[in-house]
């Protein structure tokens, strides 16, 4: 699937947090949140839905994949296509001129130890 423009994840992470979300109700909250009229959010909604993102119902909007989902792809494609498919060259450039805090540091030490306990069969 073709990624989302900036505007177009916008909308999309409105329909995330809120499946089943009318699209006038979209266009409301964009307007609050972007001041965007009603005719940009409606052709984002269509962009989405093109895009095979979206499934409209009668019951309001839904998108085809889930926000994890669509993010993790987004993010495996950038490792793949900026940083030769090398995740550690990923991170640290991510991580080259940020500190991490206690929390941060605990989450990604048990991550790691519970990716390295499943390519070696623990």
């Amino acid at each position: 699937m073709e990624g989302l423009s900036e505007a177009e994840n916008r909308v999309a992470r409105i329909i995330w947090d809120q499946p089943g979300i009318s699209s006038m109700d979209v266009w409301h909250i964009c307007e609050e949140l972007y001041g965007w009229k009603k005719s940009t959010v409606f052709t984002l909604i269509r962009r989405i839905r093109d895009k095979g993102y979206l499934l409209p119902q009668r019951s309001g909007l839904t998108m085809v994949i889930s926000k994890d989902e669509y993010y993790s792809h987004k993010t495996k494609k950038l490792v793949e296509e900026e940083f030769n498919d090398s995740l550690g060259d990923f991170i640290t450039s991510y991580l080259k001129d940020r500190k991490l805090t206690v929390n941060e540091t605990q989450q990604l030490t048990a991550l790691l130890e519970s990716v390295s306990e499943k390519e070696t069969g623990k």
